[in-house]
């Protein structure tokens, strides 16, 4: 890095923000990599106006609402429970959960079905890989029941959370799982199209109604069976690389005098894929929500995901929440935090749908590649996160805000830059109004 590409964003941050200083040994600072963190951000195809790079303003009492959700998100890349006996994975989730409440969240997005299997036992899905190290094999215990029973008993919500359509996932390197279960849903469709193989991994055809129906069914017998707080999805709707191997269902629905266009199409499927879940968990137990995940990127998730999130935060029927993924800095020459966060602002709409604001502990101490001028931002200031929850108590429709993930929050080592920013958030996350 050049030095005066980094001494300029040091001195912005300390002539506006106390909390901002320069690490002393950036060498030591903790990187969570792939392993941690979200898929890759793509560089945005366009910038907001310089008239929507708001200054961060300080808030009118830093204080949060009784009922704020302040969230934290357990991935399956962090649950560290494979080969563990019940005794060891309970003693696991116990210690995770007693750390999360003392830090003063309130709710755990835990994700217990990463792909086509499941951390408990159903009849629609195979046992996970990450229990035993071989997707379908019994651990011999519940971890879901054991993740509720400890998360009521600390008062905290938990939310169930689900990857509707990645079946197996290709890193470069590796497949994850290594071996699918012979006995699991894709293995029946893998020769009807059900099943759709791209560079990116497998998944389900988000095209085919059984798909909608296997994936609903799935939900309705986890919200029947435990007393989870919420069903949560992610952002992984159509993939990337899907290319066109949904066109014989494409070429069946014009045939049959369909008038939308493909990628209408598409859309039209994720969204009935969300107004099936909605009323199949609401049957079940009305007083779940069901709740989405997406990119902060609207205009990719409507183009490239075919998730169509103006939709679902505008019209009932969809979804009882947004939580968008807004993992940039203030200083994002780009996609600035707070032009990103009232852009989602302005979508939910919907009486009866709450904003929640995904932010990104993961990149504290971390340079930030996507963000052009502001790349330096994460590594310099130590109060971004804590500016961006307080930022969040002004937006008036946001009511509540999560982090990704436990492991940024609660390692063990932290590093300068990441200890100071974790303390400076706790300092505001217990203080209620």
């Amino acid at each position: 890095m050049k030095s005066i590409r980094f001494i300029i964003p040091i001195l912005l941050c300390a002539l506006l923000f106390s909390g901002c200083f320069a690490p002393s040994d950036p060498s030591g600072v903790e990187t969570l990599g792939s392993l941690y963190a979200p898929a890759k951000e793509d560089e945005p195809d366009f910038a907001y106006p310089q008239s929507a790079l708001l200054t961060p303003r300080e808030s009118d009492t830093g204080q949060a609402s009784q009922d704020e959700l302040r969230g934290i998100w357990i991935s399956y890349l962090e649950l560290g429970c494979q080969g563990l006996d019940e005794a060891a994975a309970t003693a696991r989730v116990q210690t995770m959960f007693d750390q999360i409440s003392a830090f003063g969240l309130n709710t755990v997005f835990f994700q217990v079905r990463p792909f086509a299997d499941a951390l408990y036992p159903t009849e629609y899905f195979p046992f996970s890989h990450l229990l035993t190290g071989e997707q379908g094999k019994d651990p011999g215990y519940d971890l879901l029941k054991i993740a509720v029973t400890a998360a009521h008993e600390r008062g905290l919500k938990l939310h169930a959370w689900l990857n509707p359509y990645r079946i197996q996932l290709n890193t470069g390197e590796t497949l994850v799982p290594e071996t699918l279960d012979t006995d699991g849903p894709y293995a029946k469709w893998s020769e009807s199209g059900f099943v759709v193989q791209t560079g990116s991994g497998q998944y389900f055809n988000p095209g085919i109604p059984q798909v909608r129906e296997l994936i609903v069914q799935g939900a309705v017998e986890l919200v029947t069976k435990y007393k989870v707080d919420g069903i949560h999805f992610d952002d992984y709707f159509y993939p990337d690389d899907f290319g066109d191997a949904d066109q014989a269902q494409y070429d069946g629905y014009t045939a049959s005098g369909g008038p939308l266009s493909r990628e209408d199409w598409r859309r039209e499927q994720v969204s009935e894929l969300m107004k099936a879940m909605y009323a199949g968990i609401k049957g079940a137990d009305p007083s779940c929500v069901f709740g989405i995940s997406p990119a902060a990127d609207v205009e990719k998730n409507y183009s490239n995901k075919y998730a169509d999130v103006a939709k679902w935060g505008s019209e009932p029927g969809y979804v009882d929440y947004l939580l968008p993924q807004v993992y940039f800095g203030f200083q994002n020459s780009k996609m600035p935090f707070e032009a990103v966060s009232r852009e989602w602002a302005g979508l939910v709409k919907a009486q009866d749908v709450s904003l929640y604001l995904g932010l990104a502990a993961y990149k504290t101490g971390e340079e930030d590649a996507y963000a052009g001028s502001g790349k330096s931002e994460w590594q310099t200031c130590t109060d971004l996160i804590k500016r961006q929850v307080e930022l969040s108590r002004q937006i008036e429709n946001c009511k509540g805000v999560c982090f990704y993930s436990y492991s940024a929050l609660f390692a063990d080592q932290p590093s300068e830059v990441r200890k100071a920013e974790r303390d400076n958030l706790s300092s505001i996350l217990k203080q209620t109004r």
